[in-house]
This record gives C-alpha cells, structure tokens and sequence, in this order.
C-alpha cells in the first residue's frame, strides 16, 4: 500500500499539465469552489485540491464517476449517517479489499502470461 491512506475529505485532480489544472482551478472557481493549486513533486506533478467538506460532498453529488474504486470511495464519503470513527474503519476496509482486488489481478495476469509463454514455447 502506497503511504498513508487514511480516510479524508478531498477531491484532487492530478496532472503535469499546468494549463489543464489551471483550467480546472478556474472552473471550480467559477462554480463557487475554493480549489487550490498545489506545487509541483519533483517530476513536475501537481494537483487541484478541495477540502471543504461541504464543498467535497456537493462535488461528489455532482460527478458522474463510472470507475468502480472512485465510486465506492464516493458512496462511503456520502453516507452521512455513519460516525467519523466508522468511515475511518469503513475506509480502511475498503482501501484493504482495493489493495487484494490488485494482488489477486496481478497474480492473475502473471499466471495467464505465463500460460501463453508455454503454449508459444511447445
């Protein structure tokens, strides 16, 4: 697991296309969000953040989001009737079952290739 991952209110948007999240930045603005652009990592990457929990939550409402992970991790944010201590618990959880779905894949993938080199190599 990538650092710490504990369970926050914020919506990041990532990229090192600074014209793409300045845009971005202004866009929220524009539609009453206090987004701030962070500096760049040492490769050049930045981020828009929003971490008014008001904010995060009104945006998150508003998203159409598809990808699966994104979409648990926003159903777990919006339900309001759980206490800060079991979306902390919930969230660990899920973070836990995100990171066995991504071994359980890449054991998967490892073994399918592995197959196909068989078959290739008879």
């Amino acid at each position: 697991m990538r650092g710490d991952r504990r369970f926050e209110h914020r919506v990041s948007f990532t990229n090192s296309d600074l014209g793409l999240l300045n845009w971005v930045r202004s866009t929220l603005g524009a539609m009453g969000f206090h987004a701030h652009l962070g500096l760049p990592n040492p490769r050049g990457v930045r981020q828009v953040q929003i971490w008014r929990v008001e904010e995060v939550l009104q945006l998150m409402r508003m998203l159409p989001l598809r990808h699966p992970e994104k979409k648990a991790k926003a159903k777990l944010l919006l339900d309001s009737r759980k206490s800060w201590s079991e979306l902390n618990e919930d969230w660990s959880e899920l973070i836990a079952g995100l990171e066995n779905d991504r071994i359980d894949f890449i054991r998967l993938a490892s073994e399918k290739v592995k197959e196909k080199q068989a078959v290739e190599r008879s």
